[in-house]
């Protein structure tokens, strides 16, 4: 009696070996009793409910399910160490893909709650689209592409509950094929890329011209010194305060008296003999383009009248900023004053003050649209 497996010929004394090994087997079933094998396959049912959760045959081993491929998982899983896919080769980086990418694509041309699809296709070629992303409180690091594939008609898109870069929405207007990348941060959607023509403006940055070292107000970067450059959606942006005397730690004390925006209006730089230039380049800055630019200005102990235009080929004019001293700060926006200020040609917005002893506490940008 001979048997072949894969070719191989096995005589009767190796049959005989086999044959002990199964006795040996049997006579230990509750070690074994979960261990399925028939017609080549392996499987094990853990809870022993007829229910496989893992199985291995000749097409390959599948983690919950019959597998279709070499390895076929159901169910989520976690990768604790580095994974390489297309390649042999191991990497440095958590994810190493040696080959393309494929992207759960979905078509949209009506109303709707995006949710599966991470690239979206929006087709508003029957009439106006309103795209809502779901709320960004458990989206953490997901990221969505909304791509306009119709010149006809509008695409709005919905932070879901929360803003867009603090934008109630962005809309994608007729006449172009553009697009609007976010991500979620935990609490908000953040714009990592947009093109086309936006209806909407899109936020840049937000500045504290503040020594201290934390902040308190929302969207808030701190800029310690007269020259910080700053990560944008559009790129890098600078901000410079020039012709400067110095930094001064007087406006909005900390007491009963004021709200709880005094960080913002408690430190200003000042010239108590000139005037005060801020200039904002870098390649967020595009050549003659226009930008809502909004200044901060307050001194608790002077009452002041301050404005500030564009100079050196920039265009507009932000004020005038009044305020009374000791007043008590309700808002924000409390002293403050937004206008749009269209850039020079070199890609460069200079505001200067109109008066002497100006003050500037922090500054916001926004691209307009």
């Amino acid at each position: 009696m001979i048997l072949k497996f894969r070719g191989l010929i096995f005589e009767n004394v190796i049959l005989r070996v086999i044959f002990v090994l199964l006795i040996s087997l049997y006579s230990f079933p509750l070690a074994f009793s979960n261990v399925i094998s028939n017609s080549g396959n392996v499987s094990f049912d853990v809870d022993n409910d007829g229910q496989s959760e893992f199985i291995l045959n000749s097409t390959g081993l599948g983690v919950g399910q019959n597998p279709s491929n070499a390895l076929h998982v159901g169910g989520n899983s976690i990768i604790s160490g580095r994974l390489s896919i297309g390649t042999t080769t191991s990497s440095s980086s958590n994810l190493n893909v040696a080959g393309s990418i494929g992207l759960n694509v979905g078509a949209v041309s009506s109303n709707l709650t995006l949710e599966s699809s991470s690239l979206v296709m929006a087709d508003s070629s029957s009439g106006n689209l309103d795209l809502t992303l779901p709320s960004a409180a458990n989206k953490t690091g997901i990221i969505y592409w909304i791509k306009k594939v119709s010149m006809i008609n509008k695409v709005r898109v919905y932070g879901g509950g929360t803003n867009l870069d603090n934008e109630p929405n962005i809309v994608l207007s007729s006449g172009n094929l553009g697009h609007l990348q976010v991500m979620s941060d935990g609490s908000q959607w953040r714009i990592l890329s947009v093109s086309g023509n936006v209806v909407g403006n899109i936020p840049l940055v937000k500045v504290d011209l503040n020594n201290a070292s934390n902040i308190t107000e929302s969207g808030f970067e701190s800029q310690n010194s007269s020259s910080v450059t700053h990560s944008t959606v559009l790129g890098d942006l600078t901000g410079t305060v020039s012709d400067i005397q110095g930094n001064f730690d007087r406006g909005a004390s900390p007491t009963s008296t004021y709200s709880s925006y005094t960080d913002l209006y408690r430190d200003f730089y000042y010239n108590n003999s000139s005037l005060l230039t801020l200039t904002l380049s870098g390649p967020a800055i595009t050549p003659s383009a226009d930008y809502l630019v909004t200044l901060y200005a307050y001194d608790e102990a002077e009452t002041r009248t301050i404005t500030y235009s564009g100079v050196s080929g920039t265009s507009g004019t932000i004020g005038p900023m009044s305020w009374t001293a000791n007043t008590n700060i309700m808002t924000l926006d409390a002293f403050s004053s937004s206008g749009t200020i269209t850039a020079d040609s070199s890609g460069n917005i200079t505001l200067r003050t109109t008066s002497t002893r100006p003050r500037l506490n922090a500054y916001e940008v926004e691209l307009a649209r």
